[in-house]
């Protein structure tokens, strides 16, 4: 009984897209100036506006010992290249935040299986000279240091014991 339900829901979707697929511009939906959506995109790219570049970045924080400690990574290219940064990178064009955090921990530490959760979004203007970077940040902990390995596009992956600093009323994350 749940096999024949389950073919006839696949049915009328197919039976849906089909007609979605087959409709005509008289039938599309238009805007004022009478445009159907594909030639709406073709003017609005016309127009110039800038793209913006969405990334990930995954702060992962562990117990070392006694101590806290976060995951970094050596940048093995430009831009920054050998500077230490937070595991990281851009969308695929097909795939979510959470997805892309997940993925690029995975490829550039190779640790996968950790919970991440959304923390912050920077979009400081000028910090990436290749494009209008938006940054999702991402956090998430492991009871304990676990074995990585650098991949990707990250020369040396490693991590660093840390402490806090008081900042008047801001505390700020010291490598130690």
């Amino acid at each position: 009984m749940l096999q024949s339900y389950h073919i006839q829901r696949i049915s009328v979707y197919n039976l849906r897209l089909s007609q979605t697929i087959s409709m005509s511009k008289a039938t599309q939906k238009v805007n004022s100036k009478g445009q159907t959506l594909d030639e709406f995109l073709v003017e609005y790219k016309k127009l110039g506006y800038p793209e913006q570049a969405v990334t990930v970045d995954d702060m992962l924080f562990a117990i070392d010992g006694e101590r806290l400690a976060v995951l970094l990574i050596k940048r093995a290219d430009f831009p920054f290249i050998d500077d230490w940064a937070l595991p990281g990178g851009f969308l695929d064009k097909n795939e979510s935040c959470e997805e892309a955090a997940a993925r690029e921990l995975k490829e550039e530490t190779g640790i996968e299986g950790v919970e991440l959760e959304q923390l912050y979004t920077i979009s400081t203007p000028n910090r990436d000279p290749r494009a209008k970077v938006i940054t999702n940040c991402f956090i998430g902990f492991c009871p304990k240091t676990v074995p990585i390995k650098a991949a990707d596009d990250a020369k040396d992956a490693k991590w660093f014991t840390v402490d806090f600093a008081a900042k008047e009323d801001l505390y700020e994350l010291v490598l130690l």
